[in-house]
């Protein structure tokens, strides 16, 4: 199966999880590669703001040289935005609704593994 869709596969059922409002891949400069979101949202700002945050957090986190950065979460009035790498290469983010993002972080982490071996 080609990287694209693997990918893609991949997003569609993060999609499926409970609260879970748009998901998508981007390469960690930002670039779309894939995105399941509602119309309303620029994916491609969205795609470059996750790139730099979750870049900034890995840079904060080796300041304060306490390991590595697993994820960034922002709540926000509508909801939850978690942002994490998956591999060197690329981050998967999800927008979620008002609910208890611990279970989504399990699966967004089993997501990363096959992210990060889908893109080479």
């Amino acid at each position: 199966m080609e990287s694209k869709d693997k990918i893609k596969k991949l997003l569609m059922k993060l999609q499926t999880l409970e609260g879970v409002e748009g998901c998508l891949a981007a390469t960690r400069n930002g670039n779309v590669l894939e995105a399941f979101m509602p119309h309303d949202v620029d994916v491609g700002r969205l795609a470059a703001m996750a790139a730099s945050m979750l870049g900034a957090a890995e840079v904060a986190a080796e300041t304060v040289r306490r390991g590595i950065t697993h994820h960034l979460t922002l709540k926000i009035e509508g909801g939850v935005i978690i942002v994490t790498g998956a591999g060197s290469k690329a981050l998967l983010l999800l927008l979620a609704s008002k609910i208890d993002p611990s279970p989504l972080l399990k699966a967004l982490e089993e997501a990363c593994k096959v992210a990060a071996e889908a893109i080479p």
